[in-house]
């Protein structure tokens, strides 16, 4: 019984990471959206406003988030390149 619990229990853990972690699509539509947010706070410096300290807040966000992309979908996998850039092109388009 013991041995079936440790076994569920490992079992249980590594589908919870596993529903955790990172897709393409998840990664692309991530950078678009951020895309699209320096796009909106670029138009609204634009206008006049005082956005300053949001847009170096997101430039920090983008260059974390461009920390953690780096190598994750090289050539050697195409299909999940593919798929972050479709997301990322579909998460543009929405914005």
């Amino acid at each position: 019984m013991k041995k079936l619990m440790t076994v569920l229990s490992v079992l249980m853990l590594a589908l919870f990471i596993a529903s955790a972690c990172s897709s393409p699509e998840r990664d692309g539509k991530k950078a678009g959206e951020m895309y699209c947010e320096m796009q909106e706070l670029i138009q609204k410096q634009m206008d006049g406003e005082d956005v300053q300290e949001a847009i170096e807040k997101l430039e920090k966000r983008m260059v974390e988030f461009e920390k953690e992309m780096d190598g994750r979908y090289d050539e050697d996998d195409e299909d999940a390149a593919k798929k972050f850039l479709e997301a990322y092109f579909k998460a543009m388009e929405d914005c």
